[in-house]
C-alpha cells in the first residue's frame, strides 16, 4: 500500500496537469485556478480544500474525498468518478459532461447554475442538494435520488429519470418537459411543481393525482 503524500497548504495556480496525486492528503488545500488535467486523483482526501475555478478537465476522481470543499466554476469535463464524497460540497457553476459522478454521495451539496447537459449521475445520493438555475438537460440520472433537493428554475428537458427519486423535492419552475421515464409516483410526491413545465399527458395526470402542487 502506497503511504499517503502531505501536501503543504497553498499551491494556488499550481501546473500539476498529469500528476499522480493518488492517495494524498490535501486537506483544506488552496487549489483555486490550479491546473490538474487528467491527474491522478483517486482517493485522495480533498476535505475542505479551495478548488474554486480549478482545472480538473479529464482528471480521475474516484473516492475522492471532496466534503465541505468549495469546486466552485471548476472545469469537470470528461472526469471519472466513482464513489467521490460530495457531501455539503459547493459546486456552483461547475461544469462536466459525458462522463460524469457514479455513486457520488452529495448530499447536502450546493449547485447551484452548475452546467450539467448530457452529464451522467448514476446511483448518486443528492438528497437535499441545492441544483437552483442548474442545466441537468438530456443527463442521465438513473437511480439518482433527489429526496427533498431544490431544483427550482432548473432544467431537466429530455433528460432520463430512470427510478429517480424526487419526494420532497421543490420543482418550482422546473423545465421537465420531454423527460423520460419519470415516476409518476415520485413526481406526485414532490414538494411543488408550481410553474413547471411539463408535457401535456403528465401535466394532466399530476393535476389530477395531485393538484395542491401547482
Amino acid at each position: 500500500m502506497r503511504p499517503a503524500k502531505t501536501i503543504r497548504r497553498s499551491l494556488r495556480g499550481i501546473r500539476l496537469e498529469g500528476a499522480d496525486l493518488r492517495g494524498a492528503v490535501l486537506k483544506g488545500v488552496d487549489f483555486r485556478d490550479a491546473r490538474l488535467f487528467r491527474a491522478r486523483l483517486e482517493r485522495a482526501d480533498l476535505e475542505g480544500s479551495d478548488l474554486r475555478s480549478a482545472g480538473l478537465a479529464e482528471a480521475r476522481l474516484s473516492f475522492v474525498n471532496f466534503r465541505r470543499s468549495d469546486l466552485s466554476g471548476a472545469d469537470l469535463n470528461g472526469v471519472y468518478s466513482l464513489g467521490a464524497d460530495l457531501r455539503g460540497a459547493v459546486l456552483r457553476g461547475v461544469g462536466f459532461h459525458v462522463q460524469g459522478f457514479f455513486y457520488a454521495d452529495g448530499r447536502g451539496a450546493d449547485l447551484t447554475s452548475a452546467e450539467l447537459k448530457s452529464a451522467n449521475l448514476f446511483w448518486s445520493d443528492f438528497r437535499g442538494a441545492i441544483f437552483r438555475s442548474a442545466n441537468l438537460s438530456s443527463a442521465h440520472l438513473i437511480r439518482t435520488r433527489f429526496d427533498g433537493a431544490d431544483l427550482a428554475g432548473a432544467s431537466l428537458a429530455g433528460a432520463s429519470l430512470d427510478q429517480t427519486r424526487l419526494r420532497g423535492a421543490i420543482l418550482a419552475g422546473t423545465d421537465l418537459s420531454g423527460a423520460q421515464q419519470v415516476s409518476l409516483d415520485e413526481l406526485a410526491a414532490a414538494a411543488t411543481l408550481r410553474g413547471a413545465r411539463l408535457d401535456a399527458p403528465l401535466l394532466e395526470e399530476m393535476r389530477r393525482r395531485n393538484p395542491g402542487l401547482f
